[in-house]
């Protein structure tokens, strides 16, 4: 039909709510119950079907529309969308489903989209989305998930999806399962912000390659978890800002994962990762800069011995700040008086905890104690380890060379008897902790027996 020509009338519809110029159709508010495929066009490529009575698209349901290059289903009452519902529309571009009733994103709901450069799912009422809602679609330049209420989003759930410029996700996410993004590839910017969680789980970002920029802000992450990472991979740039930290039990980072930059800013951490929860290797660029960070007892020593801080210690210090105790909060680092922390926290004047200890020699490597140190005050404020108990009957001040027999004997012997394995792992942490505190293996030894 040529443009001009009096518009087709469908039964059962009035020409104010459809209108057909081949590849143009138009029924808007028409108060259909379900897509009228017998009467469309075959040719048309522009459909609109917005402000209608949808509640289910089901599978196919578009079928035979080969032409068809945009959808807008928009304001309808959509509250399941079936598997494959748009399978069979090779030259589809765009698909704008928003202002809707749909609840979750069911398995192959969106698979086999070859060509969407644009899927509009947000301002609906989408609370999760299953695996495999993606499945085999490629080559989309924005997907749009914002306002929704997504709370979860499941294993696989992105699983088959590639070639994606812009993938955002809605706020408010409370859970992300483990292998969530697994499969997914290709992604120009994968922003994740505003979220609520308890834990960024193991294997969050297992399978997700690929990525110019990934993005993790303004969220409350809960306890970043060991293996959070692991898996993710052939990323230019990991940005994780603004975030609030309840702790992080493992932040690495190496060769495998193929990251050129990292940018650590704005971070609130409630309580300091220990040193060897903190590693990142084979990172073009690193960047901790605007972070809030534990400042009490022995945590600064954790700081400024891990990769947060080592490649660059002084600039580490000016840029960051205090979060605890009260009295120092939102003091940058370089204000406090590092020797006076050392001493409240250890009784060690100007030591650093871990810089004398080299991790590749053997117990027997470790030089004599020279030092005076109140073991029960660095045991208590420096650790919370149960198993070194037995140092607490040291007395205060006395060097460990002056340690009574019948400490050594009562205490130690059964160590010694029972687990020698115990016994080496209680002297390495020792010396971790204290530097050069710990006597020669031999001499323990001889000690000690």
């Amino acid at each position: 039909m040529e443009n001009g020509d009096a518009p087709q009338v469908y039964s059962g519809l009035s020409t104010e709510n459809l209108f057909d110029f081949d590849s143009r159709v138009l029924c808007n508010t028409g108060g259909l119950h379900e897509i009228p495929l017998r009467n469309l066009p075959k040719t048309v490529e522009n459909l609109s079907l917005t402000k209608n009575n949808f509640t289910v698209i089901k599978s196919d349901a578009f079928m035979g529309l080969k032409n068809l290059r945009k959808i807008s289903l928009d304001g309808n009452n959509i509250s399941h969308i079936k598997a494959f519902a748009f399978r069979g529309l090779p030259r589809l571009r765009e698909l704008s489903i928003q202002h809707t009733h749909l609840t979750s994103i069911s398995s192959f709901s969106f698979a086999g989209l070859q060509n969407v450069s644009v899927l509009l799912l947000n301002h609906n009422k989408i609370h999760k989305i299953e695996e495999f809602s993606f499945a085999g679609t490629a080559n989309m330049r924005l997907l749009l998930l914002n306002n929704n209420p997504l709370h979860r989003i499941e294993s696989n759930a992105f699983s088959s999806l590639s070639n994606v410029e812009h993938l955002i996700l809605p706020s408010g996410i409370k859970v992300v399962e483990p292998d969530a993004f697994c499969g997914l590839e290709s992604v120009g910017l994968l922003k994740i912000s505003y979220m609520d969680l308890k834990t960024l789980q193991a294997n969050t970002f297992r399978g997700l390659s690929k990525v110019h920029f990934l993005a993790i802000q303004d969220s409350d992450l809960g306890v970043i978890e060991e293996d959070a990472f692991i898996g993710l991979n052939h990323i230019t740039s990991l940005n994780i800002m603004n975030n609030k930290i309840d702790s992080i039990r493992e932040f690495k980072f190496n060769a495998s994962n193929s990251i050129k930059n990292i940018r650590f800013h704005g971070n609130h951490v409630l309580q300091s990762p220990h040193v060897s929860a903190i590693s990142v290797e084979h990172v073009d660029n690193f960047s901790v800069y605007n972070n809030h960070f534990p400042c009490d007892h022995c945590n600064i020593y954790s700081l400024l011995e891990s990769s947060f801080a080592k490649s660059n210690v002084n600039h580490f210090i000016k840029n960051n700040y205090c979060i605890s105790p009260l009295s120092l909060n939102g003091k940058p680092i370089s204000s406090l008086d590092i020797n006076a922390i050392i001493t409240e926290c250890s009784s060690m004047n100007e030591v650093s905890i871990y810089s004398k200890y080299n991790k590749n020699k053997a117990v027997t490597d470790i030089p004599r104690c020279e030092l005076f140190l109140d073991i029960n005050a660095i045991i208590t404020e420096c650790s919370s380890m149960n198993e070194v108990s037995i140092y607490s009957k040291y007395n205060k001040n006395k060097a460990v060379t002056d340690i009574p027999r019948s400490y050594k004997t009562h205490s130690f012997n059964p160590a010694l008897s029972n687990n020698q394995s115990n016994f080496i792992q209680d002297l390495e942490f020792l010396c971790k902790v204290f530097g050069d505190l710990i006597p020669s293996m031999t001499a323990a030894e001889e000690k000690f027996s």
